[in-house]
């Protein structure tokens, strides 16, 4: 008997994550901190030091029991992900080297590893 590891989860359907180029420039580790301002959102590091930017949003598809309403017509994405990566069953380690929630833990990485980002100056 096959069991429904899924079934009443819905944890793969409260995030979307996107992935970004690495920041190399002072625009780019701006536009972290810009995403670190705005509620339920993370920035974070996979272990192959890629960086994502994570939104906290439910899938509108979901019913009250976590259950998929277009199961049938779901996009490719969704039938693609593999339970058994999932965070909540059988993944080993987090997805998260490293994980940004707010401003001062991206502004505390930035000091450790000695990277120079100049925040700008209010104008008078």
């Amino acid at each position: 008997m096959v069991t429904n590891t899924c079934k009443g989860c819905g944890k793969c359907c409260s995030y979307i994550t996107i992935q970004l180029d690495n920041p190399e420039r002072k625009h780019d580790w701006d536009a972290l901190f810009w995403y670190l301002y705005h509620e339920k959102v993370k920035v974070y590091i996979d272990h192959e030091d890629d960086w994502y930017v994570e939104f906290e949003t439910r899938c509108k598809c979901l019913n009250e029991d976590n259950g998929c309403t277009i199961y049938n017509k779901r996009p490719i994405v969704c039938g693609e992900h593999n339970p058994k990566e999932c965070e909540n069953n059988g993944m080993k380690e987090s997805p998260y080297k490293k994980v940004f929630t707010d401003v001062e833990e991206l502004r505390k990485y930035l000091e450790e590893n000695n990277i120079n980002y100049q925040f700008r100056k209010r104008m008078k």
